[in-house]
């Protein structure tokens, strides 16, 4: 009998995940494999349906994988509808990358969600603690740019002062003219009163 090839895509009917990825992308990607617009199975005989099964063991890292897996879903949802209420998202301990503390594995192993807990608050704490931490050091530097910017506003405020008395002193002992130009005092012997400063400049040189 020869060989007939099969068209999975056309023809699935259920998808089973026996393991969980990393990626949300990852999970959809292997379900859009059976829920695509192509699946002539699911169209004419299942309403265009595939059932998706899912397996999980129950007090092991599966339920943990998922987790994260949902709050990683939501991020990205958050950030693609522009409602993101939190400028970073804490997604757990353990990824593919750093791994997960100790504390953290023994009490998922144990099936005791006190340990979990226990652990979850711990991690918080310490995360809370560094952020008190990073704000202090935030605020230290405002309270001196603060202090910095207050020294140079007074500077600026004195020498303002300065000057304004010195040009209310001008304006009350200078001579104007009937146009309200301002005029030279200097009289020099033989010129004119109302002598310009180039003249003048002329004169003394």
């Amino acid at each position: 009998m020869p060989y007939a090839p099969v068209n999975v895509e056309k023809r699935c009917v259920a998808i089973h995940h026996l393991d969980s990825p990393w990626r949300p992308s990852d999970l959809a990607q292997r379900d859009g494999r059976g829920t695509r617009k192509g699946n002539e199975i699911a169209k004419f005989f299942a309403n265009n349906s595939v059932d998706v099964i899912i397996y999980a063991v129950e007090i092991s890292l599966d339920s943990y994988k998922f987790n994260l897996l949902y709050s990683k879903q939501v991020f990205i949802d958050q950030l693609k509808n522009n409602s993101l209420g939190k400028r970073k998202i804490d997604e757990g301990s353990m990824d593919e990358k750093t791994g997960m503390s100790f504390s953290e594995y023994v009490a998922i192993h144990s099936g005791n969600t006190d340990l979990l807990d226990k652990a979850r608050l711990e991690k918080q704490i310490a995360g809370l603690e560094r952020e008190k931490k990073s704000f202090n050091r935030s605020r230290f530097g405002s309270r001196y740019k603060l202090d910095e910017s207050m020294a140079t506003l007074k500077a600026a405020e004195s020498r303002l002062n300065r000057m304004a008395f010195d040009w209310n002193n001008l304006h009350a002992l200078v001579r104007k003219s009937e146009d309200g130009l301002m005029l030279n005092p200097v009289n020099l012997t033989g010129l004119s009163p109302q002598a310009n400063p180039m003249q003048l400049g002329t004169k003394l040189s």
